[in-house]
């Protein structure tokens, strides 16, 4: 396969291959991409999924299609407009990459969820969708992820990878689980109030900001991701 993994490289491609939707969460240097390149030509391999499309940030479209070229000798389509998309879910071509902001292209244009819909609803390939970089769109209310959410339902299975699940603070967690299992918690609230201790900061009685204090009930929280992420 021209790939050679460490063992821990592939332990996470065996967990990530046993669960529809994964989170794998790896060390800066720690070969993301390596391992996303033997989940995808596995996934076929074993006839999980048909085809694969990779969701990357600007500057890494380019690296990620260079790395399938060097390990693999493949030749990986950038996808840049909805008619192109189309056209690879109907051809042979297994792999695609496109950027994050793609995906507005595709959740937001009702016209276009339709067709999604009904290429899946006819049987079309299954599509299985490796995200990059996922932490780029954890946030909630974003484009992205909201047009993530609008057309999940045409991948058959979700890999979000990323190096930081969370920058400033453990609630951007929140919005990455959110990317690969939206029903973990019932809301950011619910969130909240079961995992960060807040304080309300007032100025002369009036309140101006709400501040994180401590985190709580981590074991649990562990326990919760335990069986769809890899740390």
């Amino acid at each position: 396969m021209g790939i050679k993994l460490f063992e821990f490289q592939q332990e996470a491609v065996k967990r990530a291959l046993n669960s529809l939707n994964y989170l794998l969460c790896v060390r800066v240097g720690g070969g993301k991409t390596l391992i996303a390149m033997f989940y995808a030509k596995l996934l076929r391999k074993k006839k999980l999924a048909d085809k694969i499309a990779f969701a990357c940030t600007v500057s890494a479209a380019v690296a990620v299609a260079g790395e399938f070229k060097e390990k693999l000798g493949m030749t990986v389509p950038q996808i840049t407009t909805v008619n192109q998309y189309f056209e690879w879910l109907n051809n042979d071509e297994p792999i695609c990459i496109f950027k994050h902001s793609f995906f507005e292209k595709l959740g937001y244009d009702q016209g276009v969820i339709d067709d999604l819909d009904d290429y899946v609803s006819h049987g079309g390939k299954r599509i299985a969708l490796v995200i990059d970089e996922a932490h780029k769109i954890s946030n909630e209310k974003g484009i992205a992820h909201t047009a993530l959410q609008n057309i999940r339902f045409s991948f058959v299975r979700i890999l979000a990878m990323t190096a930081t699940p969370w920058q400033s603070g453990l609630e951007q967690l929140y919005g990455t689980i959110r990317l690969i299992n939206p029903k973990c918690w019932k809301s950011r609230a619910a969130f909240t109030r079961d995992h960060i201790v807040q304080e309300v900061v007032r100025v002369n009685g009036k309140v101006r900001r709400v501040e994180t204090v401590a985190y709580q009930n981590l074991k649990k929280l562990r326990e919760k991701i335990a069986p769809f992420t890899f740390f």
